[in-house]
């Protein structure tokens, strides 16, 4: 895969939708790589941005959906 920001958008989405689709899923590294057949370097590089912008978190080792808190807004 030539990594042109297309590229890098279309698999950033197809990485991000099984854990919008399915919000309990969580995958290792290692999963993920199976799972979207891609290299080690480039699977952690997306997990991460996923990471830093909001939709996933590292917990034990796994990424998962993250769940922003709940913000109360004061009466």
């Amino acid at each position: 895969m030539i990594p042109t920001r297309r590229n890098i958008e279309n698999l950033m989405m197809r990485m991000q939708s099984p854990f919008l689709y399915d919000p309990a899923l969580t995958l290792t590294p290692p999963a993920a790589q199976v799972q979207f057949g891609i290299d080690s370097v480039t699977c952690l590089g997306v997990l991460e941005a996923l990471v830093d912008a909001g939709v996933l978190t590292l917990q034990d080792g796994s990424y998962r959906r993250r769940f922003p808190a709940r913000i109360e807004r004061a009466a």
